[in-house]
C-alpha cells in the first residue's frame, strides 16, 4: 500500500498523518503544552484587566471610584481616598506583568524542548524505517533524497511548522483574551481596528500564498540537489583531483547554495511583511486619535485610553503576527514534510519487525523451482524459469557476461529481491510461503547467510571493528578476531602496523589497498561464523597467488561445514569450486571444465 500524500495534500491532512506517526509520551507532552496556553492566557487576562486602573489612578485618582469594582473593592478595604490605591493598583499591575512574563517564558522554554524531542523521536524513526524498507524502495530512492530528510528537513519542519503551529493555536487563545478585553473598553475602535488588521493580514496571506508553495517544491529539491553534489564530488574526489575538476562543482554548489538561501530569505521576509507595515500604521492611528480625543476635550481620558489601547496593542500584535506565521511557514516546508511522512509510512507488506526471525540452518538443499524475475510488467525477464539446486557444503561457481542477471540472481538468492515467479525452498521451507504470518523466514535465512561484495563498506574505525561490524567494541572477541585474519592472510600487515587491531582504516577504507578491504570483508563473514557465504567478486582485487590460499585455507579448515557461492569474471578465481555455472539468457548452465 502506497502513502497517498501529494503537494494537494491540505496541511491539516499531512498534521493529522504526522501525529499518528508521534508516540504516546510525546502527545501527552504536547497537549501538556496546552495548559500551558491556557494559564497563559489567564495572566494575560489579570495584566490587561489591571492595566486600565492602574493608568486611570495615574492621571485623575478620583476618576477610578467610576470603575465599579475598584469602587467596592476600596470599600472592603477601607480604603477612603484615591491616592491609598496607588500601591495595590501598582501592585497588581505589577505582579499581572511578571506572572505573564513568567508563563510566556515557561511557554517558550517547553515549546521549544517539545518540538526538539518531535524532532528526535521523527528523525530517529524516519532514519529507522528507510533501514526496514525493501530493497526494490532503495534501488528507487536517491540516497540523497534520504539523507537530506532525516538529516536536515527534519529541522526545517520543525522550525518551519511545529512551532509556528504550537504558538498559533497559543496565539489564537490568548488573542481571542485581548480581543474581548478590547471590545470590553471601547467596542466601535477595538472592532473597526480588528476589522482592519484582519483584512491586511488575510491580504498579505492570499498574495504570498503561491509564491511561498513554489519556494516550498523548489527548495526541496535545491536541497535534494546539493546534497547529491557534496556527495558525488567527495565520493569522487579522485577523479577530481586527478581531472584538476575542482571549479564544475565548486560553481554549481556556490550557485544552488545561493539560489537556496536567498529563497528561504525571501520567504522568511514574506511572513514577517504584514507586521513591518502594521506597527508602524497602528502608531499613526494611535497618534490620531490621541488628536482626535484632545480636540474633542476629553483630555482626561487620552492617557488611560490610548495607552490601554497601545498596552494592548503591544500584546495583540505579536499574536496577531504569529498566527500569520502559523498558517505562512508551514508552507515554506510542506513538500518536506510530505518526504518525510512517505518515508516514515510503513508497507504492511514488508513490515518483516512484526515477526521474529525463525532460526535457519541449511541441512540438505536449496531449491529453485521455475524462478523467473522482471523488474517491471514492461521489462524483460532476466531470470526465465529457472530451477536450480544448491547442496549443503557445496562450493559453486557462477560466471557470466556483463548484464546477464548475476546480481540480480544474488538479490534473489539472498532474499533482497522477490522473484516474480516460483518458489526458493530451504530444505522443505518456502521462503516467500505467505500462509506463515506467525515467523519470519527471510529475515532468518538472511541472518544465517552472508554476502561479501565486491566494493567493501569500511567504516572509518579500527580493523577489529570492522571485522566484527555492528558488535560493540567492548564485546569484540579478539582471539576470533585473530583466528579469521590469519585465515585470509592479513596477520603479517597488521603487524607490520603501529596499533595493530586499533589501526583506524580512514573513511571507506583509504589507508587500506583494494586487496586489503577485500580479505577484511572476508574476514568480517568468517567473524560471523556463517556457514553460506557469497562472494560477488570479492576477491577481485588480489592477485591470484593470495586467493588461491585464501580459499585454500577456506576449504581446508572449514571444509564441509560451510556453503560457497562464488561469483566472478576470473575463471581462474573459480578453482576451488566444484561446480560451475554460466547464467546465459536467464538460464544456469552448467560448465563441464575451466
Amino acid at each position: 500500500m502506497k502513502s497517498n500524500l501529494s503537494d494537494s495534500s491540505s496541511m491539516l491532512y499531512l498534521l493529522k498523518k504526522t501525529w499518528s506517526f508521534l508516540s504516546k509520551k510525546r502527545k501527552k507532552e504536547i497537549n501538556f503544552l496546552f495548559f500551558i496556553v491556557l494559564s497563559n492566557s489567564f495572566t494575560e487576562l489579570i495584566s490587561l484587566i489591571s492595566i486600565v486602573p492602574f493608568l486611570a489612578v495615574l492621571v485623575d485618582p478620583n476618576s477610578v471610584y467610576k470603575i465599579t469594582f475598584i469602587y467596592e473593592l476600596a470599600q472592603f478595604f477601607k480604603i477612603t481616598n484615591s491616592s491609598g490605591l496607588l500601591l495595590p493598583l501598582t501592585s497588581i499591575f505589577i505582579f499581572g506583568t511578571i506572572l505573564s512574563g513568567i508563563m510566556r517564558l515557561t511557554f517558550y522554554f517547553l515549546t521549544y524542548r517539545i518540538a526538539a524531542n518531535i524532532g528526535s523521536e521523527l528523525s530517529s524513526n524516519a532514519f529507522k524505517n528507510s533501514l526496514y524498507k525493501p530493497y526494490t524502495y532503495h534501488l528507487k530512492t536517491n540516497s540523497s533524497i534520504l539523507i537530506t530528510t532525516i538529516s536536515k528537513d527534519i529541522n526545517e519542519i520543525i522550525y518551519l511548522v511545529f512551532v509556528p503551529i504550537i504558538q498559533l493555536i497559543s496565539a489564537c487563545v490568548i488573542s481571542s483574551i485581548i480581543i474581548l478585553c478590547l471590545l470590553f473598553i471601547n467596542f466601535n475602535i477595538s472592532f473597526s481596528s480588528l476589522i482592519v488588521i484582519s483584512v491586511l493580514y488575510f491580504l498579505f496571506f492570499k498574495s504570498s500564498s503561491y509564491t511561498l508553495n513554489k519556494f516550498s517544491k523548489r527548495n526541496l529539491l535545491i536541497g535534494q540537489s546539493l546534497t547529491k553534489l557534496v556527495q558525488e564530488s567527495l565520493g569522487a574526489i579522485r577523479e577530481v583531483i586527478i581531472s584538476n575538476n575542482y571549479n564544475f562543482y565548486v560553481k554549481k554548489h556556490t550557485k544552488d547554495e545561493k539560489f537556496f538561501r536567498r529563497e528561504i530569505a525571501t520567504g522568511t521576509f514574506l511572513s514577517t511583511l504584514p507586521r513591518l507595515v502594521i506597527e508602524p500604521a497602528g502608531i499613526i492611528f494611535l497618534a490620531f486619535l490621541g488628536f482626535i480625543l484632545i480636540i474633542s476635550g476629553r483630555t482626561n481620558e487620552v492617557i488611560p485610553f490610548i495607552g490601554t489601547l497601545s498596552f494592548s496593542a503591544l500584546k495583540l500584535l505579536p499574536y496577531m503576527q504569529k498566527i500569520y506565521e502559523g498558517i505562512t511557514y508551514p508552507k515554506l516546508a510542506k513538500s518536506r514534510l510530505i518526504n518525510l511522512l512517505n518515508i516514515l509510512h510503513k508497507d504492511p507488506s514488508y513490515d518483516f519487525k512484526e515477526y521474529p526471525a525463525v532460526n535457519i540452518e541449511l541441512k540438505q538443499k536449496i531449491n529453485f523451482k521455475n524462478i523467473s524475475f522482471s523488474y517491471s510488467k514492461e521489462s524483460t525477464s532476466i531470470l526465465k524459469n529457472l530451477n536450480f539446486t544448491i547442496k549443503a557444503g557445496d562450493k559453486i561457481g557462477i560466471i557470466g557476461e556483463t548484464g546477464s542477471g548475476k546480481s540480480t540472481f544474488l538479490d534473489i538468492l539472498t532474499g533482497l529481491l522477490p522473484p516474480t515467479e516460483g518458489s526458493i525452498f530451504i530444505d522443505d521451507m518456502n521462503l516467500y510461503d505467505k500462509n506463515i504470518k506467525k515467523v519470519n523466514l527471510l529475515k532468518g535465512w538472511q541472518r544465517y547467510l552472508t554476502n561479501v561484495p565486491q566494493n567493501i563498506f569500511l567504516a572509518d574505525t579500527t580493523i577489529a571493528e570492522n571485522i566484527a561490524l555492528g558488535v560493540n567494541k567492548n564485546n569484540i572477541d579478539y582471539e576470533k578476531v585473530y583466528e579469521v585474519i590469519e585465515l585470509v592472510l592479513l596477520s603479517n600487515f597488521i603487524k607490520k602496523t603501529k596499533h595493530g587491531l586499533k589501526t583506524i582504516v580512514g573513511e571507506r577504507g583509504l589507508m587500506l589497498s583494494g586487496g586489503q578491504k577485500q580479505r577484511l570483508g572476508i574476514a568480517r563473514a568468517l567473524y560471523k561464523t556463517s556457514k553460506f557465504i557469497i562472494l560477488d567478486e570479492a576477491t577481485s582485487a588480489i592477485d591470484n597467488s593470495t586467493e588461491e590460499l585464501i580459499m585454500d585455507n577456506l576449504n581446508n579448515k572449514l571444509g564441509s561445514k560451510i556453503t560457497i557461492i562464488s561469483v566472478a569474471h576470473r575463471l581462474n578465481s573459480l578453482k576451488h569450486c566444484d561446480k560451475i555455472y554460466e547464467l546465459k539468457k536467464g538460464k544456469l548452465i552448467e560448465r563441464k571444465s575451466l
